[in-house]
Order: structure tokens, then C-alpha cells, then sequence
């Protein structure tokens, strides 16, 4: 899966360096754009976490997580739904699903979150995380919306060459209704959804420890 996401990625990259040439705008301007974007941040921790999981499965006999990993695989589980979530739910429906195109567009936004569910639901050796972990899931997408309001006004957009520009739509205070009062609201309501995931990926991570260890 790791590899899956790489490779995809790689496309994405293709893609956007290609459009900018009909754009007239810098290659490294798109790609640095592309960058930005949540799902595609979101894939490569996904990546590296996956990879470092591997490494450790084939590199150790240990077949329980350790703290650190468990957190980290927490935090791009939770990561990975909401990219699913709110592409498939939200973009789509809002006829923003052309943001990422092509099966690399497929790869980062359904069959890489389904499989981080998968991996959730089934894997083995999951450990028991405390209900902190929580605050530690939120961490890095406050950041990245803190991040990406301070920066979007002076951003050119590769698309259309002039500012500002944020990489999704409801971002945008200039054509969100309401402006950066609407912009809060999705914001909030965001906000609420990946707490909400991490409380359940963390949930569903004890549940399956108690499972597998019940008390005598």
C-alpha cells in the first residue's frame, strides 16, 4: 500500500507539472501547490508510517506496536478517513472532484483509505492507546488550516496565475458564502469531524485490545 501511494503520488506530480505548462505557470509552483493539499500530506505520512510498520514486521519478531507507533499510525488512520470522508462526501458533491484526477486520484482518496480501515478493523497487534492521543491527532490539521489561511492571500493560484489561493474551495473566504466567517464554519465543522474519527480510531483500538486480552 505504501508503494501504491508513492507511486501515485508521483502521478499527481506528473499531472500537475503538466498543467502548468498550459497555464503558463511555473512547474515548481504547481508541484509545490500540490504539495499542500491535505490529502496528498496525508497520503505521504501514510506512506512512511506504513513503511516504517513493514520495516519493523520484517526487521523484529515483535508483533505488538510500540507507543510511538501506535500513536503515528493513529494519527494517519484518522488522516486517511477524513480524506475519504470529505472528498467522497463533500467535494464530490460539490462538484470539486476534478481538485486531483486520474487512478492516482482513486488511490489517495478510496482504496488508500479503505485500506487504513482495514487495517484498523483487522491488523494485529494493536495497542491500547489513552484518550490523550487524542490531542495528538488534532494537532498537525490545526496546524495545517493555520498554515494554510496565513499563506493562501499571497499564493498564486497555478490555474489562473494571480492570488490568492487555497487548495480547497471551501478555504477560500473570497468565494466561500459568508467569507472567513463561512470559512470558520467548515473549518469547525472539520474540526469536529477529525476529532471525532481519532475518538473512534482510538475506541475502536481499545475495544479490540480488551477483545484480545480480557481480563481474568
Amino acid at each position: 500500500m505504501a508503494a501504491l501511494i508513492v507511486v501515485a503520488t508521483i502521478e499527481q506530480i506528473r499531472l500537475a507539472a503538466a498543467a502548468a505548462v498550459g497555464a503558463g505557470v511555473s512547474e515548481s509552483t504547481a508541484v509545490f501547490r500540490l504539495l499542500s493539499f491535505f490529502t496528498v500530506q496525508s497520503n505521504m505520512l501514510a506512506a512512511a508510517v506504513l513503511t516504517w510498520g513493514a520495516v519493523r514486521a520484517f526487521a523484529t519478531r515483535h508483533r505488538s506496536d510500540t507507543a510511538v507507533f501506535a500513536v503515528a499510525l493513529a494519527c494517519v488512520t484518522t488522516y486517511m478517513l477524513v480524506t475519504g470522508l470529505v472528498y467522497n462526501l463533500v467535494l464530490r458533491a460539490a462538484g470539486d472532484a476534478d481538485i486531483m484526477l486520474g487512478w492516482s486520484n482513486d488511490i489517495h482518496h478510496i482504496i488508500a483509505p479503505a485500506f487504513m480501515l482495514s487495517d484498523l478493523l483487522i491488523a494485529p497487534g494493536r495497542r491500547r492507546l489513552p484518550w490523550r492521543a487524542i490531542a495528538v491527532i488534532v494537532a498537525y490539521p490545526v496546524l495545517w488550516v493555520a498554515v494554510t489561511l496565513i499563506r493562501g492571500p499571497h499564493l498564486i493560484s497555478p490555474s489562473t496565475g494571480t492570488t490568492p489561493w487555497y487548495p480547497y474551495p471551501f478555504l477560500d473566504p473570497t468565494t466561500t458564502s459568508g467569507g472567513y466567517a463561512g470559512v470558520a464554519a467548515w473549518v469547525a465543522g472539520i474540526a469536529v469531524i477529525i476529532a471525532a474519527i481519532g475518538l473512534l480510531v482510538v475506541l475502536t483500538g481499545r475495544l479490540r485490545t480488551r477483545k484480545a486480552h480480557p481480563r481474568s
